[in-house]
C-alpha cells in the first residue's frame, strides 16, 4: 500500500512538473513568436517605402499603420519609424522630409565625421518619447551601427545589441534594442548587386515594456529573467530585463530564442503563489487513494475469480472473463473519478486551513462523509441510495443521534452515485457546523425535511432554539464548498436564513439525480411518492 501511494504520489508530481514546464517553455515561444510578428510587420512597412521610393508620406505611413491594427496586434512596440540615407554634406532634405511631416524644424543629430548619415525623419505613433529622437543619426552610434551594418550586408532583419533608447526622456529607464530593415530601390534592386540603399525602416522597443506585454497574454503567471547573448550563447551575456527574484532562479525553466539574428537566455518561473504550498495535501490524498485502491481492487478481484469458478464451461468462462473486462473498466473509471474529488476536496481544504493539523482534522471529516456515501452506495448493485438513509449515516458520523432532538423525514427519494456524494459532503457541513455553532451545539434541535418540487428536490435544514446563530450570510469554506457542490455537480441552488433562533437552509436541485425510491421507506420517512403534487413539509415551531 505504501509502494502504491508513494508511487501514484511521484506521478502526479512528474505530472504537474511536466505540465509547468510545457507552459514555460510555451511562454518561451510566446515571445519568440511575438517578436517574429514584429518583424513581419516591420517587412510589411519596408514593402511599402520599397514601392513608393521613398515618397512615403506620415499621413500614408499613419493609414498603414491603423489599416493593420498595429496598437492591437502588435503591444509592446515602442513605435517604427524609418531612417533616411543621407550625405552627411546635405542635410536638407532630411530636415525638409521632418519638417512637412511633423512641422518643426530639426537638423540630423549629433555631429559626425563618417560618410553617411541615417536621420530618423518619420517615427509613429508622434508621442513624448518618439518626438525626442527625430533627426537622431542611427549610424553615428557604434551599437546601432553594428546592427545596421549586418541588415545592409545580409539585406535582412536584425536586431541591435542592448542600447539605451534616445527615447527614454524620463527618470524610469529600461534597458531597449532595435531590429532594422534595410531599403533599397525597386528597380536597382532587381538590375544591380549592390542597389542604392533608401534607409531603414525600424523598431524600437523597451524590453522591459514589451516582455511584460507578451507575457500578460498569457493563461499562466510567468516571471522571465532575459538576457542578451549576442551572436550565440557562448557570448558576453548582457542583462535585458528581469522580474525574477534570485531565490526563484533555482526552479526557472532555461529557453533560447532567437530575435532577429540575435541569441536570448530566458530564465522562466512561475509568478509567487503559482507553484504548491508549504505542505503537501496531495502525497495525503494519494495516500488515502492509494489505501482505498488496494480495497476496491482487491474485491473486483475476487468477485471475478468467484463469478469465473462458477462458470464450467467454455463458453461460461470467455462470458466470465469479457464481464471481468468490464467490471475492471468500471472500476478504473469509478476509481480514478474519487482520486480526483478527494484531490480537489484537498486542494481547496488546504486553502482555508490554517496550519496541518487543521487540514487534518477538516479533511478528515470530508473524507468520513464521502466513504459513508460510499458504504452505502456499495450495498446496492445498481449504485444508488436513499436519501433518508444518507442523512441518518451522515448525522451518525458525527455522534448527531439523539432522537428527542433531531427529526429526519421526507417522502422516499434515492440518489445516484454523483447526487450521494455531493449531498452527503453538504449533510456533513452543515452538521458539522451545526454541532460547533448551532443547534446541536447547545440545547436546541434540528429538523431536516425534504419534499418534491415541480422541477426536482428540496431538502430544508431547519435549527431550533440556539443563541449561536449570529448571521445568514454565507462565509467561510464550508459554505463556498456547499456552494461549489449544489451549483455544479447538483446543478441546483440554495439559500440560508437566519430569524431569531431559527436558522434555516433551503437546498433545492432537479430529478437529474434523484428519483422515485422502489425500496421500503425507512422508520420515520412520509409514505408518499416523489412528485411536483407533494406538499412541503412545514417545519415545526421552534420549541420556547
Amino acid at each position: 500500500m505504501f509502494v502504491l501511494s508513494a508511487y501514484m504520489a511521484a506521478s502526479i508530481r512528474a505530472a504537474d512538473a511536466i505540465q509547468r514546464e510545457t507552459e514555460l517553455a510555451r511562454a518561451a515561444s510566446r515571445i519568440e513568436g511575438r517578436v517574429r510578428d514584429h518583424v513581419n510587420l516591420l517587412h510589411a512597412v519596408a514593402g511599402l517605402f520599397r514601392v513608393e521610393n521613398n515618397l512615403v508620406s506620415r499621413e500614408m505611413l499613419l493609414r498603414y499603420l491603423d489599416a493593420i491594427d498595429v496598437e492591437g496586434r502588435m503591444p509592446g512596440i515602442q513605435g517604427i519609424g524609418f531612417a533616411m540615407a543621407m550625405n552627411p554634406a546635405v542635410p536638407g532634405p532630411a530636415s525638409r522630409a521632418i519638417a512637412d511631416a511633423y512641422g518643426v524644424t530639426v537638423a540630423p543629430w549629433p555631429p559626425t565625421d563618417l560618410a553617411v548619415r541615417f536621420p530618423i525623419v518619420l517615427l509613429e505613433p508622434f508621442d513624448d518619447r518618439n518626438r525626442a529622437a527625430l533627426g537622431f543619426d542611427m549610424w553615428s552610434e557604434p551599437v546601432r551601427r553594428e546592427a545596421m551594418r549586418t541588415a545592409w550586408i545580409e539585406r535582412a532583419a536584425r536586431a541591435s545589441a542592448p542600447v539605451e533608447l534616445v527615447q527614454e526622456i524620463d527618470e524610469e529607464k529600461q534597458v531597449g534594442f532595435l531590429i532594422y530593415i534595410p531599403v533599397f530601390q525597386d528597380r536597382a534592386l532587381r538590375a544591380h548587386p549592390d542597389p542604392e540603399i533608401l534607409g531603414f525602416v525600424y523598431a524600437p522597443f523597451r524590453a522591459g515594456d514589451l516582455l511584460t506585454r507578451i507575457l500578460s497574454a498569457g493563461p499562466l503567471g510567468v516571471r522571465v529573467r532575459a538576457r542578451d547573448a549576442g551572436a550565440g550563447p557562448g557570448g558576453d551575456q548582457t542583462l535585458l530585463f528581469s522580474n525574477v527574484e534570485p531565490d526563484a532562479l533555482d526552479t526557472a525553466v532555461s529557453r533560447i530564442i532567437n530575435v532577429a539574428g540575435r541569441t536570448w537566455l530566458l530564465d522562466l518561473t512561475e509568478e509567487p503563489g503559482e507553484g504548491p504550498g508549504t505542505f503537501d495535501p496531495p502525497l495525503i490524498v494519494l495516500a488515502l487513494g492509494g489505501a482505498l485502491s488496494l480495497v476496491v481492487l482487491w474485491s473486483a478481484r475476487a468477485q471475478a475469480r468467484q463469478v469465473a469458478a462458477s462458470e464450467a464451461l467454455a463458453r461460461k468462462v470467455r462470458e466470465a472473463a469479457d464481464e471481468k473486462d468490464l467490471i475492471l473498466q468500471e472500476m478504473r473509471h469509478r476509481l480514478k473519478n474519487a482520486i480526483t474529488r478527494i484531490h480537489g476536496i484537498a486542494r481547496l481544504t488546504a486553502r482555508g486551513a490554517s496550519d496541518v493539523r487543521d487540514f487534518l482534522d477538516v479533511f478528515g471529516g470530508r473524507m468520513q462523509a464521502m466513504a459513508a456515501a460510499q458504504d452505502l452506495l456499495g450495498q446496492s448493485q445498481w449504485q444508488r441510495t436513499t436519501l433518508h438513509d444518507l442523512v441518518e449515516s451522515e448525522l451518525a458520523q458525527i455522534g448527531a443521534v439523539e432522537p428527542d432532538r433531531i427529526l429526519v423525514d421526507g417522502p422516499p427519494v434515492d440518489l445516484d452515485e454523483s447526487a450521494a456524494q455531493a449531498v452527503g459532503l453538504v449533510v456533513h457541513e452543515l452538521a458539522t457546523n451545526s454541532t460547533k455553532h448551532g443547534a446541536l451545539a447547545g440545547d436546541g434541535r434540528l429538523d431536516v425535511r425534504w419534499r418534491a418540487t415541480a422541477a426536482g428536490v428540496e431538502i430544508l435544514w431547519t435549527e431550533h432554539g440556539t443563541a449561536t446563530i449570529a448571521t445568514a450570510a454565507p462565509s467561510g469554506f464550508g459554505s463556498r464548498l456547499i456552494d461549489t457542490l449544489v451549483r455544479a455537480q447538483l446543478g441546483g441552488r440554495w439559500s440560508r436564513v437566519a430569524d431569531g433562533p431559527v436558522l434555516t437552509v433551503t437546498i433545492d436541485f432537479p430529478l437529474a439525480h434523484a428519483g422515485v425510491s422502489r425500496e421500503r421507506p425507512s422508520p420515520g420517512q412520509a409514505s408518499a411518492s416523489l412528485s411536483a403534487a407533494s406538499p412541503p413539509a412545514r417545519p415545526p415551531t421552534a420549541p420556547g
